[in-house]
This record gives C-alpha cells, sequence and structure tokens, in this order.
C-alpha cells in the first residue's frame, strides 16, 4: 500500500514516506489540528490512535469511508467515528473533500454543527471522532408525510442559522437537505457532511482575489462546479454557471419543502428530468400547506439569484472591523485570533430577510441558536402530529 499523508490530519504512526501527489491547499498549510489539544467535552488533552477507541456499531458508509458508533476508552464517551480511506481517496480524487469537511468541523464551530473532537491518521487511513448525535436523521421523521408547520419551521429556523454561520466565513455547504440534518438529544438540529462544502476564499481558486491585478476591481467570488443533490441543485449550478452562497438559499427553499411535504418539489424520475423540472422552475405543492409557507417557499426558489429572498448584499453593512476581521499589518501578519477572522466576510446577503418572513413567526430563532428553547424529541411530537393531521387517526392522548 502507498503511503501518504493528509495535510492537517495529525499522524498516529510514524509513516515509512510521505508521497501524496495531491496538491495542498496553502490556506491549510500550518493548520494542524492537534488530537485532543483543546479540551472539549469533557475530553482530556491526549494523543489518540485507532487503539484508544472501541467501535461498536456502523452508522453508515459512503464511498470511500465508514461511520461508527464508538467509545473512547480513556473518557467511556461515546462519539461517531468516521474512518476514511486513503487508497479510495486517492483513487476517487477526494483529498479536497476530506480537507475541507475537517476545516469546517474544526474551525467553524456552532451549536447546530456536529462538533469535531480529533483528527488523525496512519498508514491506511484517516479518522474524525466527531459528537454522536442520537435522534438520527430528520429526513426519517419528514419523508412521504412531512411535519407540521409548527414544528418544520423550528427546525428549518436552525438549518437557517447554520447557513448564515457558513456564508458569513465564505463558505458554501452545497447539500442541504434534510438527510444530512441530525436531530440531537434535545431535538435541536445538527448539521454534517461538509465534505461537498465550498471554501469561496481558497487562494489558490481563480477569481477568488480581493482585488484583480490592478488592484482597483473586487472579483467575485463563487464556483462552477457540478456537485449536490439533483432534487436540491440550484439552477445556475446545473447550468455551469457563476454560482455562490445563494444557491444554498434554494436549496435552502427545496429543504423547507421536503420536511413540510414529505418530497422535494422537484423529484422527477430520473436526474435529467428532475434538472429539466428545476430549469423550468415547474413544481406544485399539495393542497393544505400553509400560505406562508408556500410563499416563502416560492420567495426562494426563483431561477435568477438576486431575485431570491434574501439574495442581495443588505443595505448599511458595517465595515470589516467591525465585523470581527482582523486587519493585516504591514507584514501582511494575522492577528493572533485570525484563525478564523480571517476568512470572515466583510459583507453577507441578507439572512435577515428570509428571518423577518412571517413563515419564521414565533419559532424564536435567536434563541434556537442558542439552544436556550428546549426542543421535545421529534420522533415523539412529529409521530404523534403527523398521525393527527396526515391520517386522520386520534393522538395517543385523546384515546
Amino acid at each position: 500500500m502507498e503511503a501518504f499523508l493528509l495535510p492537517a490530519f495529525t499522524p498516529a504512526e510514524p509513516l515509512v514516506e510521505r508521497a501524496c501527489g495531491y496538491r495542498q491547499w496553502r490556506l491549510l498549510k500550518g493548520e494542524v489540528l492537534v488530537p485532543g489539544s483543546e479540551q472539549m467535552n469533557g475530553f482530556q488533552q491526549q494523543q489518540v490512535t485507532l487503539q484508544n477507541f472501541d467501535l461498536e456499531v456502523l452508522l453508515g458508509e459512503g464511498n470511500y469511508s465508514q461511520i461508527f458508533q464508538a467509545t473512547l476508552r480513556s473518557t467511556h464517551k461515546t462519539v461517531a467515528l468516521k474512518i476514511i480511506d486513503k487508497t479510495k481517496v486517492k483513487r476517487y480524487h477526494k483529498m479536497d473533500e476530506v480537507l475541507i469537511e475537517r476545516w469546517v468541523l474544526s474551525r467553524l464551530r456552532h451549536p447546530s454543527i456536529v462538533e469535531l473532537y480529533h483528527a488523525f491518521q496512519d498508514v491506511g487511513a484517516a479518522y474524525l471522532s466527531m459528537e454522536a448525535v442520537p435522534g438520527g436523521e430528520l429526513w426519517q421523521c419528514c419523508h412521504k408525510t412531512g411535519l407540521p408547520m409548527t414544528i418544520a419551521r423550528n427546525y428549518a429556523a436552525e438549518v437557517l442559522e447554520v447557513l448564515q454561520w457558513l456564508h458569513e466565513h465564505d463558505v458554501v455547504h452545497r447539500d442541504v437537505k434534510p438527510e444530512n440534518v441530525l436531530i440531537s438529544g434535545d431535538g435541536h438540529v445538527k448539521m454534517i457532511d461538509f465534505g461537498t462544502a465550498k471554501l469561496l476564499r481558497n487562494p489558490i481558486k481563480l477569481g477568488l482575489d480581493d482585488e484583480d491585478e490592478g488592484g482597483k476591481r473586487p472579483r467575485r467570488k463563487g464556483f462552477k462546479e457540478f456537485l449536490g443533490t439533483p432534487e436540491y441543485m440550484a439552477p445556475e449550478t446545473i447550468n455551469n454557471k457563476f454560482a455562490d452562497q445563494r444557491a444554498d438559499l434554494w436549496s435552502f427553499g427545496c429543504f423547507v419543502a421536503m420536511i413540510l411535504v414529505g418530497k422535494p418539489p422537484f423529484r422527477g424520475g430520473s436526474d435529467y428530468l428532475t434538472f429539466k423540472r428545476v430549469l423550468a422552475r415547474k413544481y406544485q405543492l399539495p393542497e393544505g400547506v400553509p400560505v406562508v409557507a408556500a410563499d416563502l417557499i416560492g420567495k426562494l426558489l426563483v431561477l435568477e439569484p438576486a431575485k431570491r429572498l434574501g439574495g442581495r448584499w443588505p443595505a448599511g453593512v458595517p465595515p470589516a472591523d467591525q465585523l470581527g476581521v482582523k486587519k493585516k499589518d504591514k507584514g501582511g501578519e494575522e492577528g493572533s485570533d485570525s484563525s478564523v477572522a480571517a476568512f470572515r466576510m466583510t459583507r453577507t446577503y441578507d439572512h435577515e430577510a428570509i428571518r423577518a418572513h412571517p413563515f419564521f413567526e414565533g419559532a424564536r430563532a435567536r434563541d434556537l441558536y442558542k439552544q436556550k428553547v428546549p426542543l421535545p424529541m421529534l420522533s415523539e411530537i412529529a409521530m404523534r402530529e403527523v398521525m393527527m393531521k396526515h391520517l386522520g387517526t386520534p393522538s395517543p392522548s385523546d384515546l
């Protein structure tokens, strides 16, 4: 087996050789997350290897990775351990996905993003030790039947908070869907799967500098990559046109429709038919969808990004120094706290316009963001209300 090191993963064992043929992101150079270098959620500072974990249950697997429920022996704490096969990463050219997920999880911590505990590697694999989320996927609770608006809007509000957090740091998720939203033990959301995310300020990508060579005209920041889940992809992504954070706003509109109705609005019999429906903006919500919900979905699912709700720059946005961005000194060095702040945008799209929509009235989004409002387990409430609303069955309390 050819041995190579993934940058930004700490080696758990000495390697015979370093033979990584991939280009390495300059923004990640030197940003090594040392396993256990910070004390998080009861984890003591320690160097870990795979031998420090007891693997218990296979939770899921993808093209190049598996996720296990595991226990860290030293603390007896349950974690989700993602094991990434380095041979398959090389075969499928997925190194960028592995690195961006590690970067987002370690740098952009948020109450509604699954927490990263350790990142390490050995000869054959790289490992991400993450927070275990017991409630399962939101998709499991909403597919086919959908959820009542009183429940759906709270989860949509939390997802919107995560998207704003990502967008403010120039990150586009690019795969917003219920399958990538987990439900925690207290009923709040935890977003996962940042391998498809795009860091728009990656300095080695063309067109992402703040200014052109003449230093006069700011360059647009975006991407032209065809990536995501077809039923949630924005039309500009399908057309391989310039796309940015507003592609997530389209996906968010599909997400809201999905959790309310139980299926994505543009689903076709094939990817090709799905794309045709998206580009024609051909969708129809079933009867019974609340008017305010249909209005929100309609204002997000607009073909032209600038005309989507929240798709314009808000007026009166404060300058960079008021947003926490560390200005560079004469030597070009950032301040000590600039590891995240250096990537903070000087302005972002108008998420407040979305949050102000009547659909979110009563959601108390800011309290949800801080997780001050306890939410009951969705499996208990949703099943009862879905039975009443969609199946005409009395709730257990009525029996």
